[in-house]
């Protein structure tokens, strides 16, 4: 264990890793995953880790033409690449879809740090993707939450 922990602390990923969460080995967050089903526990490793189906992530790894938002080049005429932040908090396409969000997370409605440690700003998160559809053919609909039963156990 020891050795892993080496390895860990002189890796990029924790680099990566510790911009959205510095308390390894993430016991807040993984408390957080118990009342969720396996797709939305899916939807926050591929978020945390940027590996998820958009354009930015599939074209590194040879599955899309390009790195780039479809929806952000017809709205504003402009290139910007798909990634997860530019889908969460700024493509025009999902504005409408996003107010709700704003509305109950307020100042830390666009800070994906801040959503990923609070058990209701997740479930937020995870309504919104629903709602946006991008990545309902990967994951399935997200946003089906255990029944109020299930989720009460968990708390």
């Amino acid at each position: 264990m020891d050795n892993w922990k080496a390895n860990w602390a002189t890796s990029p990923r924790k680099a990566k890793m510790d911009t959205l969460d510095t308390n390894f080995p993430f016991n807040k967050f993984r408390t957080s995953l118990r009342s969720l089903t396996r797709p939305q526990c899916s939807l926050l490793f591929q978020l945390r880790s940027n590996h998820i189906p958009l354009n930015k992530y599939l074209n590194r790894i040879g599955k899309a033409e390009d790195k780039f938002c479809i929806n952000y080049k017809r709205y504003r005429g402009t290139e910007v690449p798909e990634t997860v932040i530019h889908y969460l908090f700024e493509c025009p396409s999902y504005d409408y879809k996003r107010h709700s969000l704003d509305a109950k997370l307020g100042r830390s409605s666009r800070d994906l740090k801040a959503i990923l440690l609070d058990k209701e700003a997740i479930r937020e998160l995870i309504r919104f993707v629903g709602r946006t559809k991008q990545l309902k053919p990967s994951l399935g609909d997200v946003s089906k939450f255990r029944s109020m039963a299930d989720y009460q156990q968990y708390r």
